[in-house]
């Protein structure tokens, strides 16, 4: 059993580090300039200018190199410190606690329905 476990605790890991990589990887790749694209969604298209741009890039590690981000950011999310939403600016844990509520209501109605629906099946077939 305890062989187990630790099997699946290294799969998982080694799944989170995958999951992590790719995703660090992907985010990485998008055409174009990310601080120009976050300094834009922050001041508007028509007010966000190269220094603010630049801004974005000092505040966000863009301007490290590609292996020092990616230390940075695996060791912020080893320390489950997910930083800030690009979006709104407030903690992504924030973020997640205000959709959970929502995430909790919708799978309770998914369960009431699934319930529903096999209850009725179960009981035609009775």
């Amino acid at each position: 059993m305890l062989k187990l476990l630790t099997s699946r605790l290294i799969q998982l890991l080694l799944v989170v580090w995958s999951v992590g990589t790719l995703t660090f990887v992907l985010m990485r790749s998008l055409p174009g300039d990310m601080a120009y694209r976050i300094a834009a969604s922050r001041y508007g298209y028509d007010q966000f200018t190269a220094s603010s741009a630049d801004q974005v890039r000092a505040e966000l590690g863009l301007d490290l190199q590609w292996y020092e981000q990616y230390i940075a950011w695996f060791g912020d999310l080893l320390r489950l410190d997910l930083g800030n939403s690009l979006v709104s600016g407030t903690s992504v844990w924030d973020e997640i606690a205000h959709q959970f509520g929502h995430t909790l209501s919708l799978a309770f109605v998914a369960l009431i329905i699934s319930l529903v629906k096999n209850l009725t099946r179960y009981l035609h077939f009775v």
